[in-house]
């Protein structure tokens, strides 16, 4: 029974590496890599060639002895596949292992060059009239209420430049995508700022409290994308002119946005 289950997992095993040698053999870039898969193939099925010959009485008929045993063939078969299957796993461990650790300090390199290029964005907003702005935006929610102007600052403090600067704003949910810094500057850069005067149409009978976040996507100058939210909440009604009071405000960590 053993005998039986020995077998069947190396017939099992067999196929698997064939399987395997073929594939890879397709996909080889070299000859040397091509060559090293066939001697491979060889190596692994000699003992069983050789036992097929004895097993037929090959030796007999070409005038060697036949010495033929079938249980002593088949535990050296079995011994021998085991022997090759141990040392393939074992090696694609270790290969395994090798990879796994070489992408460790990869990442840990690239992670390293990333923050030393990373820029770090300071925001700020306001409905102070006195700010001079560099650019403006109409934000268009479909509504059709008095325009009220929040100045919205970014400055660079990080450590390098950042540049395709998308900026997505949305209202209760509702979204404004089409501003983009790209159409005016391609880079905010170190200990720079921007001011945008963002202008709203909010209507008052709609709500007079908005929840408002504006979403700021950015690149550092190694490609790495980035994305950071700024919540605030608009008050529409609480002033007597009629100007937008802004609460709630605060920043959320910047993510790196795995592509």
């Amino acid at each position: 029974m053993v005998n039986i289950i020995i077998l069947i997992i190396s017939l099992i095993l067999s196929g698997l590496l064939i399987y395997y040698c073929v594939r890879m053999y397709k996909k080889a870039n070299g000859l040397v890599e091509r060559v090293l898969y066939i001697v491979f193939l060889i190596v692994y099925f000699i003992p069983i060639l050789v036992y097929y010959l004895d097993k037929y009485d090959a030796p007999t008929k070409i005038g060697y002895f036949n010495s033929m045993d079938t249980n002593r063939w088949f535990d050296f078969v079995s011994s021998y596949l085991i022997s090759i299957v141990a040392s393939i796993i074992s090696g694609a461990i270790l290969i395994l292992l090798t990879i796994r650790q070489i992408k460790i300090q990869i990442d840990s390199n690239n992670d390293d060059k990333r923050i030393q290029n990373a820029p770090i964005f300071d925001y700020e907003l306001c409905n102070d009239k006195n700010v001079i702005c560099k650019y403006n935006h109409s934000v268009d929610m479909g509504e059709q209420g008095k325009q009220q102007h929040i100045f919205f600052k970014i400055e660079n403090i990080g450590l390098n430049h950042s540049r395709n600067i998308n900026i997505l704003i949305k209202v209760d949910g509702k979204k404004d995508r089409k501003f983009s810094l790209n159409g005016y500057q391609s880079f905010i850069r170190k200990n720079e700022f921007v001011w945008i005067d963002l202008i709203f149409s909010l209507e008052r009978k709609k709500k007079l409290k908005r929840r408002v976040a504006i979403e700021v996507n950015y690149d550092d100058m190694i490609n790495n994308k980035y994305v950071q939210r700024i919540n605030a909440i608009f008050d529409l009604g609480n002033d007597k002119n009629e100007i937008i009071l802004i609460t709630d405000f605060n920043v959320d960590n910047e993510e790196l946005i795995k592509e």
